[in-house]
């Protein structure tokens, strides 16, 4: 890990701001991995954020943004979510959507094929297309016409618009991740 966590009576006004607004929604919104340390610390892309709070604060609103008011069913947007930590080999990433996508009703099948790189079995027409736009993103080049149309026939414009934006944030999660080398907390499994 190539910056230390930081604990909260160590935070500047605008860190500690920053702080209060992503603790207080992991505390509420995520469940099922570890975000926090004992002496307060956020874990994960948090600490980045924390570390730059300008930069920080900009992507935490689009974090919270494609929370709020969300039209994708919660299982479509984990597993686009997991493509995009597989793609880039986020090991925090993964770590923590494994847990939500279990909270979210994503089957033990479904979560193995998405961190092997395959397309579950037994999915719905909503969890495919999410998860091939995702693949497609996460790929290289242009998404391909016939994936864009499925996605506007089953998610519609602003499904879809969230979806992609979803994919964009998460690929840039990805990237602090690995940047600052950030491993899933000791005492876990990878998920």
């Amino acid at each position: 890990m190539r910056l230390s966590p930081l604990s909260p009576d160590s935070m500047s006004a605008e860190q500690k701001d920053l702080y209060d607004s992503i603790d207080h929604t992991v505390a509420t919104s995520l469940a099922g991995f570890i975000a926090k340390r004992e002496d307060g610390a956020l874990l994960g892309p948090f600490n980045p954020m924390l570390h730059s709070p300008r930069l920080g604060a900009a992507a935490w609103a689009l974090t919270t943004a494609l929370s709020q008011k969300s039209v994708l069913p919660k299982a479509c947007k984990e597993i686009a979510i997991l493509v995009t930590g597989m793609r880039y080999q986020a090991a925090y990433e993964i770590y923590a959507h494994v847990a939500v996508g279990r909270l979210v009703g994503l089957s033990e099948l479904k979560i193995t094929a998405l961190c092997c790189g395959m397309l579950p079995p037994h999915m719905s027409e909503q969890e495919t297309v999410a998860y091939q736009v995702a693949r497609a993103l996460a790929s290289s080049g242009p998404l391909p016409r016939p994936i864009f149309d499925a996605s506007i026939r089953v998610f519609g414009k602003e499904g879809t618009a969230e979806l992609v934006f979803l994919i964009g944030n998460y690929s840039l999660v990805s990237v602090l991740l690995n940047a600052y080398d950030i491993p899933v907390p000791d005492g876990t499994a990878g998920g």
